[in-house]
């Protein structure tokens, strides 16, 4: 990926797009053909996660094989996102292996509970060999302390677009202690919006401290999609101890 983070299409150039006025999720259908799924899909990510709404079943646990990993941070017109180094974390679901793209750092987050946003969210964008694609959802709540909390990645300096983190990172200490999610079937949240995209939004948020979501919004460019409709699509919610 390079840093300006266009979108590659088949048969289309690399489209430019963001969050700003003209190029920003109001317009991404417009901006190119190859992105008629952002304005016309039924199935689109993020959504609202209402608990009440939610169908308690028993689901599988995803397994989790995420460890300390190299890679470089992004930051862009898009927002902020690490990309590990190849090969460097995957996840099981339901018996399929997905390895992790990349980790979108996100300010506030994009999904919403019962209709409030939280402090933040971590999207781990995972693909299958086959080209399918599922996506962790980790929140993140605002603690009222300067300190303690989640530790990020290295983030580039205010100005600077990419930064080689200078120690690995340990992927699975963004992972909260309690692992059932919400699911639901959904896109990428951002361009061309692909749907058929298993979205595993984690029950128990991470807390982030002032001091971390101030570096991390002052960092990010306000990369966030509004909420979908539902669009009756099932909102699953795992009720394994």
């Amino acid at each position: 990926q390079d840093d300006e983070h266009h979108s590659a299409l088949p048969g289309h150039r690399e489209v430019a797009w963001g969050y700003g006025p003209q190029d920003g999720p109001r317009n991404w259908a417009r901006l190119s053909a190859g992105f008629s799924l952002c304005g016309a899909g039924k199935n689109q990510a993020p959504i609202d996660l209402p608990a009440g709404e939610a169908l308690a079943v028993g689901l599988m646990r995803p397994v989790f094989d995420w460890g300390s990993t190299a890679g470089r941070v992004v930051a862009d017109a898009q927002g902020l996102r690490f990309i590990p180094a190849a090969a460097a974390a995957g996840l099981e679901i339901d018996g399929r292996r997905y390895e992790l793209g990349e980790l979108r750092l996100i300010s506030p987050s994009e999904h919403t509970l019962g209709g409030a946003r939280l402090a933040g969210e971590l999207q781990f964008v995972h693909t299958a060999n086959d080209g399918g694609q599922a996506i962790v959802s980790v929140l993140l709540e605002r603690l009222a302390a300067n300190e303690g909390g989640v530790t990020l990645p290295q983030l580039p300096a205010r100005g600077k677009g990419s930064i080689e983190l200078e120690q690995p990172f340990d992927l699975a200490a963004l992972l909260p202690a309690d692992r059932r999610a919400f699911r639901y079937e959904g896109s990428l949240s951002t361009p061309p919006c692909t749907e058929g995209v298993k979205w595993l939004v984690l029950r128990q948020p991470l807390s982030i401290a002032k001091a971390t979501l101030t570096a991390l919004r002052e960092r990010a460019a306000p990369a966030v999609r509004p909420v979908q409709p539902r669009n009756g699509r099932a909102l699953l919610v795992d009720s394994t101890p």
